[in-house]
C-alpha cells in the first residue's frame, strides 16, 4: 500500500450487497413521487405569485387612474378659472380702450368745434392772418379725411 498501490484495497462496489427489486422499485417510487409533490408546491408558488403580481398590478392601474381623473379634473378647474380671468380682464381692457376713444372723440370735436369757430371768427372779422386760417382749414380738412367729422 506504499507508494500508491492500491491493489490491496477492498472493491467498493464488490462490497456492495445486492438490492431488493421490491425495496428499490418503493424507493424510486416515493422519490418520484416527492418529486412530483414538490413540482405541484413550487407550481402553486408559482401561480400564487402570479395573482399577487396581477393583484398589485391592477391596484396599482387603478389608484394610477384615480390620480390621472384627479390632476385632470384640477387642470380643467384651473383652466376654467383663468379662462374667467382672462374674461374679465379682456372686458376691463375692451371698458377702458372704448372710454378713452369717448374721450378722445370728445376732445377732438370740442377741438374741432373750437376751430371751426376761430375760422368763423376769422372769416368774419376779415382778418389778413392767412397763416392762422389757413392752418384751420388744414385741421378741418385732416378731421375730415379721418372721419371724425361728416360734412
Amino acid at each position: 500500500m506504499t507508494n500508491g498501490d492500491t491493489t490491496n484495497q477492498p472493491d467498493e462496489l464488490a462490497i456492495r450487497r445486492p438490492i431488493d427489486p421490491a425495496v428499490e422499485a418503493r424507493c424510486f417510487n416515493e422519490i418520484m413521487r416527492l418529486r412530483i409533490e414538490m413540482m405541484e408546491r413550487e407550481n402553486n408558488l408559482k401561480e400564487a405569485l402570479r395573482a399577487e403580481f396581477r393583484a398589485a398590478i391592477q391596484q396599482n392601474k387603478t389608484e394610477l387612474q384615480a390620480q390621472i381623473q384627479q390632476s385632470t379634473n384640477e387642470l380643467l378647474a384651473q383652466i376654467q378659472q383663468n379662462n374667467t380671468d382672462l374674461r374679465a380682464a379682456i372686458e376691463q381692457n375692451r371698458n377702458n380702450l372704448q372710454t378713452r376713444i369717448d374721450d378722445n372723440n370728445t376732445a377732438l370735436e370740442d377741438r374741432l368745434h373750437q376751430n371751426n369757430t376761430d375760422l368763423r371768427a376769422a372769416v368774419q372779422q376779415g382778418s389778413s392772418n392767412y397763416t392762422a386760417v389757413a392752418s384751420l382749414v388744414v385741421t378741418v380738412i385732416a378731421f375730415m379725411a379721418a372721419g371724425v367729422i361728416d360734412v
